[in-house]
C-alpha cells in the first residue's frame, strides 16, 4: 500500500502483461494462464455473451483459469470449461476440447457485415494466393503500404480510426493523414 493506493510489486509487474484491450473488437491474446473478467458480462446481452465465452476459451492455454463475477457463468458452454468453484465462479479450460477456429470478434464481425466491400474480390491466382488474400482481409489488423516519401500507395479496410483526409486538396502523405494524437 502506497499513498492510499495499491502498487503491484516489480516482480509481479514483470511477470504480467498490462494492456488496454477491447474484448469486442481486438483479437484475443493467446496462451493466457488466467482471465479475470469479473462483472463485465452482466452488462452485455445474451447474444454477445454467447460469442465472448468461446473467445475466452480460445485465449486460455490448456487448463487455464477463468474468473467470472458472481452473476456470471459458463453454463451454456459447459463443454468448454469445467467448474472449479461454483460459489466464486472459477472455471478451468477443458484441454480436451480444441477450438474449432479463431472465434469472431463481435464488433469486428458486425462492422464487416455492415459495410459491404466495394472493391471486386480477386479470385484469380493459385489456391495459396487466394487463401493468403482471404486470411489477410479477414484477420489482419488495419494496414497501409507507403512509398519512401511516405505517400499512401494502398490501404486495407478499417484505417479510419487512424487516418483521415483533410479538407481541401488531397494530400496522400500518411503522416499528414494521421489523426490528431497519432501524429509524430
Amino acid at each position: 500500500r502506497e499513498d492510499g493506493t495499491y502498487r503491484v510489486s516489480a516482480e509481479l509487474r514483470e511477470a504480467c502483461l498490462f494492456s488496454a484491450h477491447n474484448l469486442l473488437r481486438d483479437p484475443p491474446f493467446s496462451k493466457l494462464d488466467l482471465i479475470a473478467c469479473r462483472n463485465l458480462l452482466i452488462y452485455m446481452g445474451p447474444e454477445l455473451q454467447e460469442k465472448i465465452i468461446p473467445i475466452f476459451h480460445y485465449a486460455l492455454r490448456n487448463n487455464g483459469y477463468l474468473f467470472l463475477g458472481s452473476s456470471e457463468n459458463v453454463t451454456r458452454h459447459a463443454r468448454l470449461f469445467s467448474t472449479i468453484d461454483k460459489a466464486t465462479r472459477i472455471f478451468q479450460k477443458r484441454s480436451e476440447v480444441a477450438a474449432q477456429r479463431l472465434p469472431e470478434f463481435p464488433l469486428a464481425a458486425a462492422a464487416r457485415q455492415a459495410v459491404p466491400s466495394t472493391r471486386p474480390r480477386a479470385t484469380t491466382g493459385t489456391l495459396q494466393e487466394v487463401a493468403e488474400r482471404f486470411l489477410v482481409e479477414r484477420y489482419a489488423p488495419a494496414y497501409v503500404v507507403i512509398n519512401a516519401a511516405g505517400e499512401l500507395m494502398h490501404s486495407s479496410g478499417g484505417t479510419g480510426k487512424y487516418l483521415e483526409l483533410a479538407a481541401g486538396a488531397p494530400d496522400h502523405n500518411v503522416f499528414s493523414m494521421a489523426r490528431r494524437g497519432l501524429r509524430m
